[in-house]
């Protein structure tokens, strides 16, 4: 295999055959659990919480889309544990992969700004359920399928940027709804107040966009401009996106006995 075509890639897809039926199936099993998971997840959250207002918050509209593609790969799968054939594309791959690294980060995200609310003031158990397990399994799980099974492409270092489209996207559109609607969030760390937004580290009427001399460190990011909060954001999706490379291309490299010549792990990181 050229050397030289390896380190400096693009979009290099092994062409080494890997056809391991037992890898297959188990491939094909995860990502069956992450879909019963995910919708067993939406019901407990749309029970919870039967209005609109449910698929404002990032986890939902997140995990419709990535039900949609684990729907996809499993299939592929399912092909390609019967006929050899390959059939996954480097479009669906990027598209998991961006999906996932979003859902990875809203987990520590959730952990910090939702999930002690929920609890302090006794939030309906269904949206508990539901929201812990497209919070947390869900992600979990997607992580563990992306490293395990989705290593046949090397991906350049540039793909790290592409994770911050979604939120990017999800965040306009809160704009949009906030500034041309009269709806309104539960802020469950204090029901007395209301939000302009379905986050406190988001909320236009809790935070100013630019710091004025109201910033408050001993509430997190929640008491940080959201110019601030915002640059966080992206720095850690970039971040996790080149950890999660790194370790993808280091389950690439093992597999298909890829040479290592010392070059930062093929360009990618």
């Amino acid at each position: 295999m050229d050397n030289q075509r390896i380190i400096y890639f693009s979009d290099y897809k092994i062409t080494n055959k890997k056809y391991d039926k037992k890898e297959i199936l188990s491939s094909f099993l995860l990502k069956l659990v992450n879909i019963i998971f995910i919708l067993i997840g939406l019901i407990f959250i749309l029970k919870g919480n039967p209005s609109f207002i449910s698929f404002t918050y990032y986890e939902v509209p997140l995990s419709l889309i990535m039900g949609i593609i684990y729907v996809t790969s499993a299939t592929l799968d399912l092909i390609r544990y019967f006929t050899k054939l390959d059939l996954r594309n480097k479009y669906l791959y990027t598209a998991k992969f961006i999906l996932t690294i979003n859902e990875v980060a809203f987990l520590f995200i959730h952990l910090a700004q939702c999930l002690p609310g929920l609890f302090i003031n006794d939030a309906p158990t269904r949206l508990i359920i539901g929201e812990f397990i497209l919070a947390y399994l869900v992600p979990i799980i997607s992580f563990f399928d992306f490293i395990s099974y989705d290593y046949n492409y090397q991906t350049k270092r540039s793909y790290a940027y592409f994770s911050l489209i979604p939120f990017g996207i999800y965040y306009l559109i809160l704009l949009l709804i906030s500034y041309n609607t009269n709806i309104t969030w539960n802020n469950y760390f204090d029901l007395s107040v209301t939000l302009k937004m379905p986050y406190p580290i988001l909320d236009y009427t809790l935070n100013n966009y630019i710091a004025n001399g109201t910033t408050d460190f001993s509430k997190g990011l929640s008491g940080q401009p959201i110019v601030f909060s915002l640059f966080i954001i992206a720095v850690f999706l970039i971040c996790l996106s080149i950890l999660v490379l790194h370790l993808k291309n280091k389950k690439c490299i093992k597999t298909y006995n890829i040479p290592y010549t010392g070059v930062s792990v093929h360009q990618d990181i």
